[in-house]
């Protein structure tokens, strides 16, 4: 927000200043809006061209990284050890050590990680496809409520963290 902030102030200045200079040739007002524009016309393809970059690298980045999770999740699945991730400090209350517990009754293992880039949740999200159907198997069905029950039994609060509980 801050960028986009000195951006319209930098194109407000280099509208003034270069109205000054052309305001022998045409009025003020009409100098200085005519520039304006073609400033905010450049600031948006520049914009656009910048975000497009960034979207292709992100998009590359994840295609690499699609078959190396692929098997990391087979091997997961074949150790019946599947781990999901939670993003933020981890609080370690008087449960922990319980929910961590009852995830594993369920082969889930969780590893809370302070790092939060979106590429991460995009990951997590596509190895929850990848691993999704094992659980299924392993735990039969509606096993998700039935962990989320016995997550809640032991806690005060509603358990919402865990991304594999939704």
């Amino acid at each position: 927000m801050e960028f986009f902030l000195l951006l319209y102030t930098a194109l407000l200045l280099l509208a003034f200043t270069f109205s000054c200079i052309l305001s022998r040739q045409y009025p003020f007002p009409k100098a200085f809006f005519k520039i304006l524009l073609v400033l905010h016309i450049a600031a948006i393809i520049s914009v656009s061209i910048l975000a497009s970059l960034t979207y292709n690298k992100k998009r590359s980045a994840l295609k690499e990284l699609f078959p190396e999770l692929e098997q990391q999740a087979e091997r997961d699945v074949q150790a019946d050890s599947i781990r999901y991730m939670s993003y933020g400090f981890p609080i370690a209350d008087s449960n922990y050590i319980r929910r961590d517990q009852i995830m594993a009754k369920y082969g889930i293992y969780h590893t809370p990680i302070c790092t939060i880039d979106p590429i991460f949740e995009t990951r997590d999200l596509y190895y929850e496809r990848l691993t999704q159907e094992r659980l299924d198997k392993r735990n039969g069905k509606n096993w998700k409520m039935k962990m989320r029950k016995e997550l809640e039994l032991i806690s005060d609060t509603e358990i919402n963290n865990a991304r594999c509980l939704v």
